[in-house]
């Protein structure tokens, strides 16, 4: 249906559903930069397999299509999807799934690229409460330094 499909095909042959999704519902297909607002914090599109005999980190998000077919998603999707999602400390990414059993709360690959944006938010906050910590005397006065700690924990 989608020949222009950029998509990739996802074999289900050799997958078991975890989790059920809702059919993607419009025309245009779901990897179009102009769909990008339909797929904001829509979990409920999402369809999670996990291929047999493997664990639960290795869990696929899917997206079903009106052809009946499951396909991939592109970080670029994962991470309009999964936007309101945050890493605080004690971030756990498995939860309990539909079907019974558990699911990923977000992909794998999108938890790494989280971590990885995250760790370097960390370093440049740890860096600016080391500045203030140094230049007391120096920082304006509207600006306490604990807040500017506790903003960045």
């Amino acid at each position: 249906m989608f020949p222009f499909l950029k998509m990739r095909r996802i074999d289900i042959s050799s997958m078991t559903l975890v989790h059920y999704g809702r059919e993607w519902p419009h025309a245009t297909p779901p990897c179009n930069k102009s769909m990008i607002p339909q797929l904001e914090r829509n979990e409920p599109l999402v369809y999670w397999l996990q291929p047999h005999g493997r664990p639960v980190n290795e869990q696929v998000p899917a997206l079903k299509l009106s052809d009946g077919a499951f396909y991939t998603l592109s970080l670029r999707m994962m991470k309009a999807i999964w936007r309101h999602v945050r890493l605080r400390k004690g971030f756990n990414n498995v939860e309990r799934a539909q079907l019974g059993g558990f699911k990923l709360r977000i992909p794998t690959m999108l938890l790494t690229e989280k971590m990885r944006t995250q760790s370097r938010f960390n370093v440049s906050c740890a860096l600016l409460s080391v500045r203030v910590r140094g230049h007391v005397s120096s920082r304006p006065s509207n600006i306490s330094v604990t807040r500017v700690r506790r903003s960045c924990a």
